[in-house]
């Protein structure tokens, strides 16, 4: 009986496929992408810098602080130059307000004015939106246009730009920051306040496909 029992073991043994040293050398590296609402679009430019260089495989996840790479704006530390987006202050298409200067913009985001008739608009309340002053879109504008002043209390806090949009297009006394390739229909820019880099930003210096991807990213 013993040698029977033997004799199967044996056999299931040679049946099973052996995993040797170089097949788990070819095993393919799993990348962590982390991306926000404005960089989302940047996101078939990772896969396809993935497909090309077959190096591994990525993962999106939610959450920024296990990711390898995380897609930012603004002036973030580790952070590889892969594009650039146009940051711009947008209002409802049917405020008679068109445009607003450097200024009135600060104002405005100030809390120093709160009326549109103090820009030359209808006596009207200025419904400000803002986002999370973590978002990379509010700290790029408050960096850029209001720095070290504070924004005002009194405004309206959008989740992301799809909200801040949808908000701004139904309300012709609103107004908030978004990005040019984001307007929509019943929105104009009021004010442009420039171009922001977009990064590439890693949790450790850069490595195997971490390094690969962003080197094709800056490439493209």
């Amino acid at each position: 009986m013993r040698y029977f029992f033997l004799l199967l073991l044996i056999f299931i043994t040679s049946c099973t496929p052996q995993t040797s040293p170089s097949d788990l050398d070819e095993a393919p590296e799993l990348l962590h992408l982390y991306s926000t609402s404005t960089t989302s679009s940047w996101e078939p430019q990772i896969y396809n810098c993935a497909e090309r260089t077959q190096l591994g495989l990525v993962a999106r996840t939610s959450n920024m602080d296990t990711a390898d790479i995380s897609l930012r704006i603004g002036t973030v530390e580790n952070g590889y130059k892969i594009g650039e987006i146009k940051l711009v202050v947008i209002g409802n298409s049917e405020n008679t307000i068109t445009t607003l200067n450097h200024k009135e913009v600060d104002d405005i985001f100030m809390g120093k004015i709160s009326n549109w008739s103090e820009v030359g608009g209808e006596d009207a309340p200025i419904n400000l939106w803002l986002y999370d002053k973590e978002n990379d879109l509010q700290r790029a504008f408050n960096n850029t246009m209001l720095e070290p002043s504070p924004t005002s209390t009194m405004a309206h806090q959008a989740q992301n730009t799809e909200e801040m949009r949808r908000e701004i297009a139904q309300d012709t006394y609103a107004i908030g920051v978004s990005t040019q390739a984001e307007i929509s229909t019943n929105l104009h820019v009021l004010y442009s306040v420039g171009k922001i880099p977009v990064l590439a930003v890693a949790k450790d210096e850069p490595q195997g496909i971490a390094f690969t991807i962003i080197n094709c990213l800056q490439e493209d």
